[in-house]
């Protein structure tokens, strides 16, 4: 079984960039060549296994003959862990005595 992409963002990404590899006809090793970024990075970010820096974004972009924003364009965010979880109801604290004077 092979690993689930980390967010749907990551993977429209990755199927950006993989497509336009291929219309390029670069294999991902050359593309590796052409960026300074390693041919399995490649492959990660194209099956949507890695969370890109923005160098890393920039270099990939530039091998691909795109801009940047063409990558990204459109993508929301994933959804933030901590809004998700169930939080208890918080207890109100005791104010202290306002001090006398």
């Amino acid at each position: 079984m092979s690993p689930q992409p980390i967010s749907a963002a990551a993977r429209i990404l990755g199927e950006r960039a993989r497509k336009r590899r291929n219309e390029l006809g670069l294999s991902q090793e050359e593309l590796g060549k052409l960026t300074g970024v390693h041919w399995t990075f490649i492959s990660q970010v194209e099956r949507g296994l890695r969370n890109l820096n923005l160098h890393n974004l920039l270099k990939i972009a530039n091998g691909l003959r795109v801009d940047p924003g063409d990558l990204i364009a459109g993508l929301a965010p994933p959804p933030d862990p901590a809004s998700e979880k169930k939080r208890s109801p918080r207890r109100a604290s005791p104010r202290p005595a306002a001090a006398k004077r």
